[in-house]
């Protein structure tokens, strides 16, 4: 039971303007009405108000509460099945879009389907929920995915830096997490400089550069279904540069063009070093390199120097864009070719 301002329909509007003014309304009740009149719940602690009894018809009478959306996955897990905790797998998750990825222990997967119902009722940004089946892997740099939650579709709109990307989940390499690397490079781009992308996937570092600085960028990738994704976006965002999506096989486009850059990003870590000794002898002196890289955290510095040491590369700067793995980092090697 709870007590309520009867008011007739007509005056609905206006009594609750006045009763929230007050800080009268009870906001864990749902407003009921009939034919003609209308019951506003309000807190107790003020039904012996004269300010209320002189003014308005006060009842008390049953009335719904207001389903209020969990704040947190936690919240949203607990309430769909009390003994699930977000403690037993990640509790972050990568949102791309209006599409969540979520990496889910294997003891934890035959509760799935509560887990994609949660994320979607502690967060209304997300309508599709996946949970990653198979890691990174490829050439193409693609992920396996289970669906578990939400309307199914692996395509959504992604905006980044006020940038908009088109990614599809499923056929496309994209990581929402690198989105301070993207902006962080493109910081360090000169004016009306030339740009290789040599591993683009969806461009994200080529649209971050050309949002700004008045640069041109050939985007090249050998996954035909991320050349059209960057083509979609390339519609959809105004930018100060250009960039040229191309298709090919990077060894291809190495062997194939004579083109001279003035910077060249290399964001392939699991692929881009059987690449270095090709670029290291394709390219002018003085070229900068943005080489990413995956290392082991121990002794990091000393291995990935230990690695290049036969490339006639100057490093510059070893900067490290995340903890990729309990033992291991992401990092960028930037530097020049000597």
């Amino acid at each position: 039971m709870v007590y309520v301002v009867k008011v007739k329909a007509k005056d609905a509007n206006e009594t609750i303007k006045y009763l929230k003014e007050k800080k009268f309304v009870n906001n864990e009740y749902k407003i009921s009405k009939n034919d003609n009149y209308v019951f506003i719940p309000i807190i107790d602690k003020f039904n012996n108000k004269n300010e209320i009894l002189d003014k308005f018809i006060v009842k008390n009478i049953e009335l719904d509460k207001i389903e209020k959306s969990p704040k947190s996955l936690s919240d949203a897990l607990k309430k769909i099945n009390p003994n699930l905790t977000d403690e037993k797998y990640t509790k972050s998750y990568d949102q791309i879009g209006d599409i969540a990825i979520i990496d889910i222990d294997k003891d934890m997967i035959k509760y799935e389907k509560e887990i994609g119902m949660a994320i979607l009722n502690s967060n209304k940004s997300v309508k599709t929920v996946f949970r990653k089946s198979k890691k990174v892997s490829g050439m193409l740099r693609l992920r396996g995915l289970s669906h578990i939650g939400g309307e199914y579709k692996t395509k959504t709109l992604h905006k980044e830096y006020g940038l908009s990307i088109v990614v599809d989940v499923e056929n496309t390499y994209f990581s929402p997490r690198l989105a301070t690397e993207h902006n962080r490079i493109a910081n360090k781009i000169k004016e009306h400089s030339e740009i290789l992308d040599l591993f683009c996937s969806l461009a994200p570092f080529g649209f971050h550069i050309a949002n700004d600085k008045n640069c041109h960028i050939d985007c090249i990738d050998i996954n035909p279904i991320a050349i059209e994704m960057v083509k979609e976006s390339l519609i959809k965002n105004k930018l100060v540069g250009s960039l040229n999506p191309i298709c090919i096989d990077a060894s291809e486009f190495l062997l194939k063009n004579n083109k001279k850059y003035d910077y060249i990003i290399m964001n392939h870590p699991s692929g881009a070093f059987d690449f270095l000794e090709r670029v290291e002898t394709k390219f002018e002196k003085g070229t900068t390199i943005f080489y990413y890289d995956f290392v082991k955290i121990k002794n990091y510095e000393k291995n990935i120097k230990e690695k290049l040491k036969t490339i006639n590369f100057d490093i510059e700067n070893i900067h490290i864009v995340r903890q990729s793995s309990p033992s291991e980092y992401h990092i960028c090697i930037e530097g020049k070719l000597n």
